[in-house]
């Protein structure tokens, strides 16, 4: 009886060893499990430039945010949306930043005329990790006639001080609009710049030309204002930039405008503007004017004449009026006012 009290004391013994056993085998395989995923992240964190080209591949926003800073404060949503769009544009572009990134990682050294700046963080065990601090960007804006006033992207940043004025901004697309005024007369031009693509970017204007008293400049100032405020609040982009995506790929268009609301043949079709392809690249762009056939008169003055064309009815100028009017929005494309059952459209055509 005693020896098998013994024996069944024994076996539970056994027992509790071998789940005691098990259970420190498990928690142990956990920690390991636990401590290599920590040390796979962290070795992926420290990686910046690998780090950096995975979120901008996969356009996240969150991650970007968490990585990005701007004057060492988070960066807004907003600014996070702006930033990817602008750096995964141009594939040379990313590419550049990315080496920029891995270059200066690796040396040990900052170089101010990049678009980052490395910042270390706290790491984890051995390995470093770092955040991006976005360097603001030199834009110098010159003119030929003093006391130019300078907006970016439709707000006013200042006059010059002479014929030029600095400014310093984040990376990015920016639309440069000057305005001068002489002899009761205002002049306006405007231009796109890349800020980030060069170390130091400037922006010259010729303004004094432009100044006379004909009667197809009094009309410019006004059309020139009309159609630069018409295609910039359809599109979002400057007469310029929407110029430069003719004879570009529908891939390259659709990267940056997105998927169009309706697609009918070669034509596809945004809110407020159209575009029409011609084997795989962007033939004409229609932009609608926001504007009836008697307001557009009343800006521009009535036409020579009226033809009907398969686009609809194209009001015809005299050549020395459009001539002049495009030119100052630095046009070197077909360039027709339109009429259509639904309003007045600009036509920009290769």
């Amino acid at each position: 009886m005693a020896s098998r009290i013994a024996s069944t004391a024994q076996k539970k013994r056994k027992r509790r060893l071998l789940i005691g056993s098990a259970f420190i085998a498990c928690l142990f395989l956990l920690v390991a499990f636990w401590f290599g995923r920590n040390m796979q992240e962290a070795a992926k964190m420290e990686k910046t430039d690998e780090r950096l080209a995975t979120l901008l591949k996969e356009k996240d926003q969150r991650g970007f945010q968490q990585l990005v800073t701007m004057n060492d404060k988070p960066l807004p949503m907003s600014e996070a949306t702006r930033l990817i769009t602008w750096l995964t544009t141009e594939s040379e572009r990313t590419d550049r930043v990315i080496k920029q990134v891995k270059q200066d990682q690796d040396s040990g050294k900052q170089v101010k005329a990049h678009l980052f700046t490395l910042q270390k963080e706290d790491g984890w065990l051995w390995y470093d990790r770092y955040s991006l601090n976005l360097n603001p960007q030199r834009l110098i804006v010159s003119s030929d006639v003093p006391k130019t006033e300078v907006s970016l992207d439709g707000e006013v940043i200042g006059t010059m001080d002479g014929t030029s004025l600095e400014i310093k901004r984040s990376p990015g697309e920016y639309d440069v609009q000057v305005s001068a005024d002489q002899s009761g007369q205002t002049v306006q031009d405007s231009k796109t710049v890349q800020l980030g693509d060069e170390p130091n970017t400037a922006v010259d204007f010729k303004l004094a030309d432009q100044f006379n008293t004909t009667v197809s400049n009094e009309y410019a100032v006004d059309i020139k204002t009309l159609l630069e405020t018409e295609v910039k609040a359809r599109t979002g982009k400057s007469i310029d930039t929407m110029t430069s995506y003719l004879g570009k790929s529908r891939d390259a268009f659709e990267n940056a405008f997105g998927t169009p609301d309706s697609t009918v043949a070669n034509r596809a079709r945004y809110d407020g503007y159209e575009v029409t392809y011609q084997s795989g690249q962007v033939e004409e762009l229609l932009i609608r004017l926001n504007k009836t056939p008697d307001e557009l008169e009343a800006v521009a003055g009535k036409p020579e004449r009226k033809k009907r064309e398969r686009v609809g009815t194209v009001w015809e100028y005299p050549s020395s009026f459009l001539e002049g009017v495009f030119e100052w929005l630095n046009l070197r494309v077909e360039k027709r006012v339109v009429e259509r059952e639904d309003g007045m459209w600009l036509q920009l055509k290769d």
